[in-house]
């Protein structure tokens, strides 16, 4: 089983979605959208002074990165139901017609923020994975407790018309990888391309997000269980199972 679908199945398993299931619905033209000979309402447009900074910042080659970062404040603030690019634009300071010179609709947005989340867990779990296993699933629990609403988002299925971007696909390698490669020190297998490399990465890749979901929930078996405590367990059972792998 190739990352690919590991990513697919991950996102397409969760809270219950078939494949090809949707977190978003595909949207029509948002509310707020230019639309041809059709400007917004002046009503919505944000503060002369907001909207010259938010023109400063496009010319700047700033926009796209200002548009992330106030997508994720506003994703953890609101939610994905009610997040759209009119409230990021206002969160951000610019016009509501700004963020269409780089994404088309709100979901091109989210899956930027998503790729985004991505690249930040990467990051962790690839400084904790020289310590095994353990750190790395502290190092991933962290995240999830510490970006609820993006974890969410991150491993949400995505719709199946429209293609996950390649941003987003590579940002979830790097996770992938930082997870392959310290199960491979915990295996003593130097081959990242081998089945049983895979096999072990596969289990620790669901110890650690189905741990997350359980600690999230607070319910049924991860009840009452600190963070620190349910990890343990689970590390302890992976590597009970990759030990009886290594010397199959």
């Amino acid at each position: 089983m190739l990352p690919h679908d590991i990513f697919v199945r991950v996102r397409t398993a969760q809270d219950g979605a078939a494949p090809g299931g949707k977190m978003f619905t595909m949207p029509s033209q948002e509310k707020g959208a230019p639309s041809s000979g059709q400007m917004p309402p002046p009503a919505d447009q944000p503060a002369e002074g907001k909207a010259d900074a938010g023109r400063s910042s496009y010319h700047h080659g700033n926009l796209r990165a200002t548009l992330i970062e106030s997508g994720k404040e506003l994703l953890e603030a609101k939610g994905v139901p009610a997040f759209s690019l009119r409230l990021a634009a206002r969160t951000a300071g610019v016009s509501q017609t700004a963020p269409y010179h780089h994404f088309t609709d709100k979901d091109g947005l989210l899956d930027a923020i998503s790729a985004d989340g991505f690249q930040r867990l990467g990051a962790e779990l690839e400084a904790a994975a020289h310590g095994g296993i353990r750190p790395m699933v502290l190092a991933f629990l962290r995240f999830a407790r510490a970006n609820p609403q993006m974890f969410r988002l991150m491993f949400a299925a995505h719709p199946a018309s429209r293609p996950r971007t390649a941003d987003l696909a590579a940002a979830f390698e790097r996770c992938w990888a930082a997870c392959m490669g310290a199960t491979r020190r915990e295996l003593g297998d130097n081959d990242d391309t081998s089945d049983r490399a895979r096999q072990a990465t596969l289990a620790v890749w669901s110890g650690m997000y189905g741990l997350s979901r359980l600690l999230e929930d607070g319910t049924g078996a991860a009840a009452g269980l600190d963070d620190r405590s349910a990890a343990e367990s689970v590390v302890q059972i992976l590597q009970r199972g990759i030990g009886a792998l290594a010397n199959a």
